[in-house]
């Protein structure tokens, strides 16, 4: 099951748990009553305003009462309600139609235009259930418009590889951003456009390949109307690896006079990991990261892609290991990860060097790339690195690494938090290693003897700091970001820390800053240590990086704090991480 999918199931499953019941009154007024269909109608009407669009367990009561009552009757009268003025209707009527089971060939027109209402809605699934080359050509009219993760594709995924074959039309369209940025109207905003089509071609996987040979035809048949070519080799984009040694016979089209179609045949080739196009492509990625930039998507992207060559990658080495000098730190760690991916030994004594890196992301990358390496001479050195180290789970993981290794066993990875693998994947995904489901109940750490307590305290997202000739301003904007800003009283602004900002607090040889966030499968934290000059000149540099975000932060004594990580306490210095601290289990 591929990613998307997974995603699909997963929100399908949290709005299952989300979405508010239907009246139980008006159920029971349906039942005992109502006379005829428009009294249950009617009867039905609060819980109708009341519909959110998401599944609701009461509506399958609902349709058993309406199907064994009124049948046929009742399957039409909801029809026309779904192409109905009244979108609560429309909503709340397909939800009801979705699981009738009982459709026919000639119903497909009414569902079409029920569909056309709310694009990628509840009457898809009535679609799917015909199946015809009918009902799967109009949910392949509505793919654009919806999306893959809408009832319109998960009814083309369980139909099957069959559709397929009606799907080019579904890749001709533009993107939505595409056809918003040339008309400027704002009713294409929501336009999806034919990466819908890709993504349930995807998650075909292997199958996908069925309708390979028929999209070559197409794509390498300079007769064809462009659009049409352009539509085949997005479609075979799409089936990346699974494409195979057939992914050569896209190379000659590189050449094609049409550039449009040209650079749509290199796109191909990158996303079927065609060993033709690995070191050019690599060529065209150059490390552009800041400091503190903890978003680099363009060299994500770039580097993961070629990391997804594998061994076809292997010639494109040299150009990934340029992101190791890199000054961004998400940057290098995505280059030790596509190396290691590809297989490129040639990297391993500069890999082995992030492994005494006081980032325990570097840590853990460069593990993970030396166990795909399968570097037996390198177990003595990731031993020595996790033995005392402060994150257990990292311990643990290089322990399994190296036993793998030592035993000459395929690497395998085996995750701590597969809720974020299965977010966000597993390229360039560090808390994948974590584990945030600690707890400690009785709210009291051990540590050196004593103990440690919290008490959360009123939090104040920004912070100024005033001096004689300017001021220091913390801002913690959440998931929209922060700085930590020098704004001197002449002269311009200068950014310390591009970041949230959370605390501020000095040292014996400066002030210790604390950043961070935590949205969604986002979670990173880090402090840094601010200093100045003898001229003046401020200077920020990162001295510990936490297994996440902490909005809970206190001094212990001196130089020496504690922060809370959701169960879990670390303390750190501006010399960097010390030890965990140890939850008190004693009754």
């Amino acid at each position: 099951m591929g990613a998307i999918l997974r995603l699909l199931l997963l929100f399908f499953f949290l709005s299952c748990l989300m979405s508010p019941s239907a009246n139980a009154k008006n159920n029971d007024q349906l039942i005992t009553e109502c006379a005829n269909l428009q009294d249950c109608f009617a009867a039905l009407e609060p819980t109708v305003r009341e519909y959110k669009g998401t599944f609701d367990r009461n509506i399958s009561a609902i349709r058993s009462i309406l199907q064994s009552r009124f049948g046929d009757e009742a399957k039409y009268a909801l029809l026309e309600r779904a192409s109905g003025e009244d979108p609560k209707w429309r909503s709340f009527a397909s939800a009801l139609l979705s699981e009738w089971n009982d459709w026919l060939e000639r119903d497909v027109p009414l569902l079409r235009k029920a569909l056309k209402f709310e694009h990628g809605g509840w009457i898809a699934n009535a679609l799917g259930d015909v199946g015809s080359p009918a009902a799967i050509e109009a949910l392949v009219e509505d793919l654009p418009l919806a999306g893959f993760s809408s009832q319109t594709g998960w009814a083309l995924f369980h139909i099957g590889p069959e559709v397929l074959a009606y799907l080019l039309p579904a890749l001709e369209p533009p993107s939505w951003e595409e056809v918003y940025n040339s008309s400027g109207d704002e009713m294409y905003s929501k336009y999806v456009g034919w990466r819908g089509a890709t993504y349930l071609i995807a998650e075909f996987r292997s199958q996908a390949t069925i309708i390979a040979d028929d999209w070559i035809n197409v794509a390498t048949d300079r007769r064809a109307a462009p659009i049409k070519r352009i539509a085949a080799l997005r479609g075979l984009g799409a089936m990346k690896g699974y494409l195979g040694e057939k992914s050569q016979l896209i190379r000659p089209i590189r050449q094609d006079s049409d550039q449009t179609i040209s650079r749509q045949a290199f796109d191909t080739l990158i996303l079927t990991h065609d060993i033709s196009i690995a070191e050019e492509y690599a060529a065209s990625c150059q490390p552009t990261g800041d400091k503190w930039d903890s978003y680099v998507f363009k060299s994500r992207n770039c580097l993961q892609q070629l990391s997804e060559f594998g061994a076809n990658g292997h010639v494109a080495g040299e150009h990934i290991r340029r992101f190791l000098h890199s000054e961004n730190k998400m940057e290098q760690l995505y280059a030790i990860e596509a190396l290691g991916l590809i297989g490129y030994a040639e990297a391993i004594p500069q890999i082995e060097s992030f492994l005494a890196s006081p980032d325990w992301r570097h840590v853990y990358a460069s593990i993970r790339a030396l166990g795909h390496l399968r570097s037996r001479r390198s177990v003595g050195k990731i031993e020595e690195a996790v033995r005392n180290h402060w994150l257990w789970e990292l311990q643990r993981f290089g322990e399994r690494a190296s036993t793998i290794m030592v035993n000459r066993q395929p690497f395998t990875e085996k995750f701590t938090n597969n809720i974020y693998v299965a977010l966000a994947g597993r390229f360039g995904n560090y808390n994948s290693l974590i584990d945030f489901s600690q707890e400690c109940e009785s709210g009291i750490w051990l540590y050196r003897g004593g103990e440690i307590t919290f008490t959360k305290p009123i939090y104040a997202p920004e912070t100024i700091l005033e001096f004689p000739d300017g001021k220091i301003i913390a801002t913690d904007n959440g998931e929209f970001g922060g700085s930590l800003e020098w704004h001197p009283k002449q002269g311009d602004t200068v950014t310390l820390v591009a970041d949230n900002t959370s605390y501020i607090f000095p040292v014996s040889n400066g002030y210790l800053t604390i950043h961070g966030i935590s949205h969604i499968v986002t979670d990173y934290g880090f402090a840094v240590l601010v200093t100045r000059n003898e001229y003046g000149a401020w200077h920020a540099k990162e001295v510990a990086r936490f297994p996440g975000n902490s909005r809970i932060v206190q001094r212990l004594e001196g130089d020496l704090f504690a922060a809370n990580f959701y169960g879990r306490v670390i303390t750190f210095s501006p010399d960097g991480i010390q030890e965990p601290a140890l939850c008190d289990y004693s009754p």
